[in-house]
């Protein structure tokens, strides 16, 4: 049981009722301070008591064989101590003097006198101090003391390398605990954090995440105001660069830099200062873009540790500039968290330092985590001893911004390290909780749409889209997306989520309304930045009168109808007047129940339902592999991991899978001018069965796998393999804002811990004439050897969620071939279009497109009202193809003026229009944010 203490009203401590070892560092004990004779203290309790969660290991029990038995507690009353001072002291002595005994090299000096030291000190030490008299044990006490304390005078020396040390509780806004009893962990941590400081004067302490300080301020203002005085006086660091420890992978580019944006505009409004550290031990990757966003939300120095978890390749080094895909370089530093600040921890730190010609400089944030309490008293009290003993490292306290500016000074000697950060563990978490992912990724992009059509009705921010933006942000944290969290916790996710769409969707439907005139049909959005021409999907009743559609039920149930040959500038519109009878129903396809001819591919299958031959008409290349697999195969198998269920996907478990053989039935379920829906069913065990609509379009070459999945099958792997006839040694995988490129190849142990990786809206092959890319609209893990992209649609971990991600899940993935290689038109923009639908409203709208872009490449992520309210947008835009591009943006109302800002919408260049035209040069993968200011 966890208990926050408050001593006369005011928050003091954490104590764990269950564990009293004073000496091994448990928080036991609450300090009264001195106070007069008479005066009266109170004392009270807030408990947590505990929840009950399985391990993250397959196949545990779950339930506990008693559901009461260790979380029913009784209050049995507090003791009231003095703490004698010599005992106390000697015991940390006599702790640390075994450390440097042990621990230390035995070729050092300070170790052999260490040994000689304990001898001496058992010499004049009571043998049993029980049954010492008081005045013999105070003696031996004074006695040994006079011999120990000299050993903790020398000091250090820098030739044995230099550590930087903070407290620390690594603060998981939820995980194996539901969000609201974080609220209190923070609470409990961070008041004894402060109550430490008053003790120990030169102690320090670091805390992530902007959140759980805005928590403090909600629900503890008390704490907050402490904090807010020791922030001021530099001994607490309420690290702020982020929102929340989001994830790196599955969380948008966008989406990334709102959480910079919302954790640096709390602690510049709340705490006076820009943080200049990203603290972020303990996320399952790190995307290959995170550098250029650092910088532009005026961050420049990144930590973390869990790196030091790859199961196949040790990273070479702990210090170094990390340089992104744009070239960003930020300053690079893998701390050591969970452990002590003692003298075997800090000689480790630097002992295991691998590069020590480059930098002598380590840092470690000790204390207990996940709410744990963070350090305590005898970790502080080691890390004095660790800090004046000779024949160790120097040992500081320092803040994590300290630090970094220290070892800026040895950045000419650092490495350069240019790609991802790629963990070599946790891959599972790219597919785990379907849904969570889905919802995520929609709410993403319908942010975007609500943001886009609050810009065009001029309306701006306010308080209930803060706090939805923050509902989002903070769902994204790195064990709620990734699907590792308890059940509680995603029961809160759904309710929030649920409500996040429905917010968005309504604030997009009533600002579009803004901007109709009523009319019997409806207005189609293209809310891309870049012209489109694919066909739209409406839920409106009848049919379209001048452009072909036609109607159809999809694989949820839905009535839809399918709209074809439009053709929408970017940001533009087109009004589609409403028929009950269609333009045509004519087809430009034909299917004999085995062969499908397309406009744009020959597709034959074979007898167990998937796709044995499909010829690209306009290349006239098969790009099923010769003696390869059949494309779009259903790959199923058992997916036990070794240790940590909803996070890992084992190595041995991607060789394992074998195809689906349960193929039931292929039927047209609908053939007209737009598109072909041919609706197929497998049956793969205990129930779990897919159904899937292959689609075909008439004006557009990409080939849609519209998929539900009825999922019972826990510790189950299911994947979606295309076997292509490209050679291409690289593969493109979307990131944040660009793409990375990926080794097809598995030539050395590097390349072979790849394989699974995560991807965006797409992963291409290509070769320079001719290429293949598999998109999706909610998946992120993904296989890639030798040109056989192996997708991830689903996976049954049920630790620490033990429901295995049961029940109906519905996504699309597609195959799209194309001409030429890699590029925007090819594949950036399909990828975006199979996300990013066109946005209907009822009526007609004269409103001209916002902005137009000539250069394909530069993509316009984002449109939205400025943060200051002053009634300016702000427009982000990137380049996507890795090219240094110049481009041209001209504005359908003129423009008084646009500055050129960072993410945080600081104010960098003013730029003027020159004949109504912006004209901007991009570096490759460039992000460039611009404040909008209207003539």
């Amino acid at each position: 049981a966890d208990q926050l203490v408050f001593l006369n009203d005011k928050p003091r401590v954490i104590v764990n009722s269950k564990n009293r070892d004073f000496i091994g560092g448990s928080h036991a004990a609450v300090p009264l301070g001195s106070h007069a004779a008479g005066e009266t203290l109170s004392l009270a309790f807030e408990c947590y008591a505990g929840h009950y969660d399985p391990n993250t290991d397959p196949y545990d029990d779950y339930f506990h064989p008693d559901p009461t038995q260790g979380f029913t507690y009784e209050f049995g009353g507090v003791e009231i101590c003095t703490r004698n001072e010599e005992i106390f002291t000697l015991i940390f002595d006599i702790r640390e003097l075994l450390s440097a005994a042990r621990r230390l090299p035995e070729d050092r000096i300070v170790s052999a006198r260490a040994k000689n030291l304990l001898m001496e000190i058992n010499r004049v030490l009571p043998l049993f101090p029980k049954d010492a008299s008081p005045e013999a044990l105070a003696g031996g006490v004074r006695a040994a003391l006079k011999l120990s304390r000299p050993f903790f005078s020398g000091g250090n020396s820098r030739a044995f390398g230099r550590v930087g040390i903070t407290g620390h509780s690594h603060m998981d806004t939820a995980w194996l605990w539901p969000v609201a009893e974080t609220v209190r962990k923070c609470a409990r941590t961070y008041a004894n954090a402060m109550t430490l400081m008053e003790q120990y004067p030169t102690y320090r302490f670091i805390q992530s995440s902007a959140l759980h300080s805005e928590w403090m301020l909600e629900y503890y203002p008390a704490i907050f105001e402490q904090m807010k005085r020791l922030v001021a006086e530099g001994r607490y660091e309420p690290n702020g660069g982020v929102y929340v420890e989001c994830d790196c992978n599955i969380t948008s580019g966008e989406l990334m830099a709102r959480q910079f944006l919302k954790g640096q505009q709390f602690t510049r409004r709340h705490l006076g200062y820009t943080e200049d550290s990203f603290w972020l031990p303990d996320t399952f990757g790190y995307n290959a873009n995170i550098p250029q966003i650092m910088l532009q939300s005026g961050v420049k120095y990144f930590y973390t540790t869990k790196i030091a978890w790859n199961e196949l390749n040790r990273f070479p080094f702990e210090s170094f500039v990390w340089q992104g895909v744009d070239g960003s370089e930020v300053l690079t530093h893998f701390c050591r968290t969970h452990c002590w600040p003692d003298v075997n921890d800090c000689a480790a730190a630097v002992r295991d330092l691998q590069k020590k010609d480059a930098s002598d400089l380590r840092y470690l944030a000790y204390g207990f985590g996940d709410g744990g309490g963070g350090p305590t008293p005898g970790m502080i009290e080691t890390s004095l001893r660790a800090s004046a003993m000779e024949g160790m490292p120097e040992v500081v306290p320092m803040s994590a911004g300290e630090f970094m500016r220290e070892l800026e000074t040895q950045r000419d000697t650092l490495p350069v390290y240019r790609d991802e950060l790629y963990l070599e563990l946790h891959r599972g978490t790219l597919t785990q909780m379907h849904d969570v992912k889905r919802k995520n990724r929609k709410a993403e992009y319908a942010l975007r749409d609500a943001e886009y059509f609050s810009v065009l009705a001029g309306e701006p921010n306010g308080e209930e889209r803060d706090r939805m933006l923050k509902t989002l942000l903070k769902n994204q944290f790195h064990d709620i997306l990734p699907g590792t969290a308890i059940k509680p916790v995603y029961d809160r996710f759904h309710a929030e989520m649920d409500e996040v769409l429905r917010y968005y969707e309504n604030a997009a439907a009533a600002c579009a309304a803004k901007l109709m005139r009523p009319a019997p049909g409806v207005t189609l959005f293209n809310t891309l930045s870049f012209p489109r021409s694919d066909a739209a999907v409406l839920s409106v009743p009848g049919y379209a009168a001048s452009y072909p559609s036609q109607r159809y039920t999809d694989v949820a149930g839905r009535e839809l109808l399918a709209v074809g040959g439009l053709n929408t500038p970017g940001f533009g519109s087109v009004y589609i007047e409403t028929s009950e009878t269609p333009l045509s129903d004519a087809s430009p396809f034909r299917y004999d129940g085995r062969v499908l001819i397309t406009p744009f591919a020959r597709i034959e299958f074979d007898d167990d339902g998937y796709i044995a031959s499909l010829i690209d008409l306009p290349s006239g290349r098969e790009l099923r592999k010769p003696g390869g697999a059949p494309l779009n195969v259903l790959l199923f198998g058992e997916d036990v991991p070794l240790t940590y269920d909803n996070w890992d996907i084992d190595h041995d478990v991607t060789e394992n899978l074998r195809p689906v053989s349960g193929f039931i039935s292929r039927e047209a379920v609908s053939d007209g001018p737009v598109e072909i829906r041919l609706r197929s069913l497998f049956e793969i065990e205990n129930g779990t069965v897919v159904t899937q609509d292959l689609v075909c379009y008439a004006g557009d070459p990409r080939i849609d796998f519209h998929t539900l999945v009825h999922w019972n099958s826990p510790h189950r792997l299911l994947k979606c393999g295309f076997d292509l006839d490209v050679s291409s040694p690289k593969a493109r995988s979307e990131i944040q804002f660009g793409c990375i490129e990926r080794p097809t190849t598995a030539n050395n142990s590097l390349e072979l811990a790849k394989y699974e990786v995560c991807n965006r809206n797409y992963t291409d092959v290509s070769e320079p004439g001719f290429g293949a890319a598999v998109l999706n609209d909610c998946k992120y893990g993904i296989a890639v050897r030798d040109c056989n992209l192996r997708l991830s649609l689903h996976r049954g971990g049920t630790h620490p969620d033990p429901t295995g991600d049961r029940g109906d899940h519905e996504m699309t993935y597609s195959l799209l071939p194309h001409l030429g290689g890699y590029c925007a038109t090819s594949v950036v923009q399909p990828a975006y279009m199979l996300n990013i639908p066109y946005y209907a409203a009822p009526g007609v709208s004269d409103i001209k497109p916002l902005v137009s872009v000539d250069a394909p490449n530069v993509i316009a992520e984002t449109v939205k009202p400025a943060e200051d309210g002053g009634g300016a947008f702000v427009l982000r835009l990137y380049e996507c193809e890795g090219t240094q591009t110049a481009a041209t943006l001209r504005f359908a109302s003129p423009l008084k003026k646009a500055v050129l800002t960072n993410i945080l919408e600081d104010p960098i260049e003013t730029l003027l229009p020159e004949d109504g035209a912006l004209r901007l040069r991009f570096r490759p993968f460039e992000i460039k944010t611009l404040l909008c200011v209207r003539a």
